[in-house]
């Protein structure tokens, strides 16, 4: 059986990465022959890339101020953007299973789209008409022959509404689908209302791979290497003085991913690492502190000790993520005193929670994989 799986694989951000890859491998765990249809659109690549005067264009229509700091940035960091884009390409030739040579065009591969068997749209915003100007119509499966299976796997739409127009799209692109699925509970109820088909809730695919899998997946082994990683998506006073306490409280260093020094504490930064090494540095971390979805993730699927910042704004997936393991109270605004002494989470029983979830995840897969068979 012959599986293609698009999404935003190219993309220079470690969920991204690693969801494709966690995507491919489960598929290929279940018996079929998958690969990641190597589509690598402009409006989602040049985002990542130095110079692009159309990435210029969109922050300067939000803002003057915007669009000066963006260019200034890429000059001052051209060397960074330029190692950590090279890493991932590393990664990408390393561990994904491309369908050939990467495209930009839809039209220009459509033939080749008739040898799948199932196609699934994955994870992360490929169904947010902001992030790719207007619905893209591959990331809607909108290829391949009459036949094939057309799946999404958590998909997300970044959105709580759409306008009219935008909703009589959707909906035209949702009839195509023999099954749907999503990665939060508030999209799924958004496409509920759009369509008669079922629409399920399943994990973000970078949980369908347990600790076990993803070290030999990726090679690497998980212990404790005597440091705290901070990992944040976005600056938090409030996580930075954290850090800085729990630092002098256990007597560790502190390592990061950062661009610049923050924390008087801070070891060392693997600034522009691969998606590997980012796995590896929560696999070996004491505790870890971050603000991100898919630190936080990764934080639990290796049954490390933890605190996740929440942002006002940004707090759903994880929030319910944590709500539905029985660990929520490890997602907070600000950390007290008794924060610092990390207190232990029973692992036994989150593990066997999401061991729960997994499966069930797992098990909608196998259901489109069924489909396909003769």
């Amino acid at each position: 059986m012959k599986v293609g799986i698009i999404t935003y694989h190219n993309a220079i951000n470690y969920g991204a990465a690693l969801q494709a890859l966690a995507t491919q491998e489960t598929v290929k765990g279940l018996g079929a022959n998958a690969e990641i249809i190597n589509y690598t659109p402009k409006v989602i690549s040049d985002v990542y890339k130095p110079f692009v005067f159309s990435k210029y264009g969109r922050t300067f229509k939000r803002s003057i101020i915007e669009g000066v700091r963006s260019v200034l940035s890429d000059v001052y960091y051209f060397p960074f953007i330029t190692r950590k884009n090279n890493a991932f390409k590393k990664f990408g030739d390393e561990f994904f299973d491309y369908s050939g040579k990467a495209f930009e065009k839809l039209e220009t591969e459509r033939e080749s789209f008739k040898k799948y068997d199932v196609c699934f749209a994955g994870s992360d915003q490929i169904w947010n008409p902001d992030i790719t100007m207007g619905f893209d119509p591959a990331y809607f499966l909108d290829f391949g022959k009459e036949d094939m299976v057309r799946a999404a796997y958590a998909a997300s739409i970044g959105r709580d509404s759409f306008s009219e127009e935008e909703e009589q799209e959707l909906t035209a692109y949702l009839e195509k689908f023999d099954f749907i699925s999503s990665r939060e509970a508030t999209g799924a109820g958004v496409l509920r209302g759009m369509t008669d088909k079922t629409v399920e809730t399943v994990l973000d695919p970078t949980l369908l791979l347990n600790s076990n899998t993803w070290e030999k997946v990726l090679n690497i082994k998980s212990g404790k290497g005597g440091y705290i990683f901070a990992y944040t998506l976005f600056q938090n006073e409030k996580l930075n003085e954290f850090v800085e306490k729990l630092s002098k409280e256990k007597n560790l260093p502190v390592v990061t991913i950062n661009r610049r020094k923050i924390y008087s504490a801070e070891k060392q930064s693997f600034a522009g690492c691969d998606p590997k090494k980012f796995v590896e540095l929560i696999a070996n971390a004491d505790y870890i502190v971050t603000n991100s979805f898919h630190g936080t993730a990764f934080s639990v699927n290796f049954s490390k000790n933890f605190i996740t910042f929440k942002n006002s704004a940004r707090n759903s997936r994880i929030t319910d993520m944590l709500s539905m393991l029985g660990i929520i109270d490890r997602a907070v605004f600000d950390a007290d005193a008794e924060m610092l002494k990390m207190p232990e989470i029973d692992y036994s029983s989150v593990q066997e929670k999401l061991q729960h979830e997994r499966e069930m995840s797992i098990n909608y897969i196998k259901t489109v994989l069924e489909r396909a068979k003769p």
